[in-house]
């Protein structure tokens, strides 16, 4: 009982971690599944794994009286964690529900510039642990906001060819919340971005 009144720092940066860790494999899979036009549930089963991690934080953070960084922020950062691979598995959800098993070049750069993102968060998360390192975060966050960047406009361009090009109604419904939806995912990784740079001001 005791031991919940005192620090357990490396629990809630294990967890980060373990989370970060999925997002990036679910983000992986769903450049190989655009990739290979095959499907596959390993999205579906990592995004679970990552929802019991969150789970598990949050659990952990009720019990645990002293934490290494601000109890709100932690929540915030497991939250926003979560966020990103929710947005992964929806796009996935997508493509098997509006049947669509062929990739365009805008799904590629899109999935492409996903993948890259969570990378740079997977930095970052890994980063918390040694908060002395301040410059190598700061770096990782500045990189996930130019790929968030990199994904509006890619958006943008996917959009307009879509708009422009696509004569079927229902097909334009059905890839413009594909790519909506990827162009999200690095909207959720700013976001993450957000919270960690939050976290080296409170600890500065």
């Amino acid at each position: 009982m005791l031991k919940s009144l005192f620090p357990q720092t490396h629990q809630f940066y294990d967890l980060f971690e373990r989370h970060a860790a999925l997002t990036v494999e679910a983000a992986l899979f769903l450049q190989k599944e655009l990739a290979t036009e095959q499907g596959d549930d390993g999205i579906k089963r990592l995004e679970h794994q990552a929802d019991k991690v969150t789970q598990e934080c949050i659990a952990a953070l009720h019990r645990t009286f002293i934490t290494p960084i601000d109890r709100d922020l932690i929540h915030q950062l497991i939250t926003e964690l979560d966020d990103v691979i929710d947005d992964i598995d929806k796009t996935a959800d997508c493509l098997t529900i509006y049947k669509v098993h062929k990739a365009n070049g805008h799904l590629v750069k899109l999935s492409n510039l996903v993948v890259a993102a969570t990378h740079e968060v997977q930095l970052a998360v890994v980063g918390l642990r040694h908060l002395e390192k301040e410059e190598a975060i700061q770096m990782a966050c500045r990189e996930i906001r130019q790929i968030e960047h990199n994904a509006d406009i890619a958006l943008r361009e996917a959009l307009i060819q879509l708009f422009d090009e696509e004569p079927d109604a229902r097909m334009i419904i059905k890839m413009k919340d594909i790519y909506e939806s990827l162009e999200s995912a690095t909207d959720r990784c700013a976001d993450v971005a957000d919270v960690i740079e939050t976290i080296l001001i409170e600890n500065d």
